[in-house]
């Protein structure tokens, strides 16, 4: 029954929206970035030193693309999504609006003066087909990688620790309650 449903709800869907392929003029793009053929840089966004951008790849309003970043081809990152330094994400990524990738991770040590903040040094790699709803958080690792292996379904508001690693074809959901 599922399936049968799922056929009808995509027959009431609206059409897909259509992204333009090019980089908007309110956009700021390093001048050593590589943005791939067909990609759709929107309003407002940044892509720093160092990024790549694959093809066909969607970048909507207001992203943030960190130093060195990879993003591979036919992507959809909506807005408002931070993807930070160093970051790698395959291809068919799918990551929903106000998410962020690759903050560091809650590392602290103590000390007889108070806590000091541990470098996080590694990354966040997010494997080809992988769906992360709205505003979830992905840290990156301490060292090493927080890893999302391939088609990984995470929903809203999920917040994945440093040096986790979330394996293949998982869903991750968001525990969800009612204050009454």
């Amino acid at each position: 029954p599922d399936k049968s449903f799922t056929k009808i709800c995509g027959l009431f869907a609206p059409p897909p929206i259509k992204y333009e392929p090019g980089i908007h003029p309110s956009a700021v793009v390093h001048p050593t970035a590589m943005i791939g053929e067909g990609a759709h840089i929107g309003a407002t966004a940044v892509v720093e030193e160092g990024a790549v951008i694959g093809k066909n790849t969607v970048i909507c309003a207001g992203v943030y693309v960190g130093h060195s970043v990879k993003i591979g081809e036919n992507c959809l990152i909506y807005p408002n999504v931070s993807i930070m330094r160093y970051c790698v994400l395959g291809n068919k990524v799918i990551i929903h609006a106000g998410t962020t990738i690759g903050a560091d991770g809650f590392g602290y040590t103590a000390t007889f003066t108070g806590l000091v903040k541990v470098p996080q040094n590694g990354i966040v790699q997010i494997d080809n087909d992988v769906e992360i709803g709205a505003n979830c958080t992905v840290d990156r690792a301490r060292f090493g990688k927080t890893w999302i292996k391939k088609g990984v379904k995470i929903d809203n508001l999920v917040q994945v620790a440093h040096n986790v690693i979330v394996g293949e074809s998982s869903v991750l959901i968001a525990q969800s309650g009612v204050a009454g």
